[in-house]
């Protein structure tokens, strides 16, 4: 597992680690993106995702 202590807030991440991140599949990111549920961010020919959006995402699911 990724610890989050390890990485910026500001740091762009690939579909891989954004999925590890929050437990999913890397499809089922896609799809989260596809959506507009978790920003993406095309560099290049590649997608990111900022890792503040992807806990901005995981806290908002959170159940209490």
């Amino acid at each position: 597992m990724i610890n989050l202590s390890e990485l910026d807030a500001e740091e762009l991440v690939d579909a891989r680690v954004a999925a590890r991140l929050l437990g999913l599949s890397v499809r089922t990111v896609g799809d989260l993106a596809a959506r507009r549920a978790i920003p993406l961010y095309k560099i290049g020919r590649g997608n990111r995702f900022k890792v503040s959006d992807i806990i901005e995402y995981r806290e908002a699911r959170k159940v209490h």
